[in-house]
């Protein structure tokens, strides 16, 4: 004897639909299981308040720290974050007021 059960239409179509999602939230985790993790970090940006030409001491400088959070992967090594950097340097290009002060814009004695 065959034990034929007749499923109705809309079951096999809501277990169609549930596999689907179901397959789609795992791809969702295993595509963010794959991406680089970013972290946020707190921290204080150097800004110049004042124009201040090339061959000006650092430490005569008025630097204005601006704090800002920001994603890990934008935090830029060229970029000055501590004013001790300055001291004993100078100046070397023309530094325009609410510009980031970098690295490079900086020479030793």
């Amino acid at each position: 004897m065959r034990w034929i059960i007749k499923v109705p239409v809309w079951v096999q179509y809501a277990t169609l639909l549930g596999f689907l999602v179901i397959t789609v939230i795992i791809a969702l985790f295993v595509l963010k299981a794959e991406q680089p993790r970013r972290t946020l970090f707190s921290d204080s940006l150097l800004v110049s308040t004042r124009f201040i030409p090339a061959g000006t001491p650092g430490e005569s400088i008025n630097l204005r720290p601006q704090r800002g959070v920001f994603l890990m992967s934008d935090r830029d090594d060229r970029l000055i974050y501590d004013a001790e950097y300055v001291r004993g340097r100078v100046a070397g290009v023309e530094i325009y007021p609410g510009r980031a002060l970098r690295k490079a814009d900086f020479k030793r004695r």
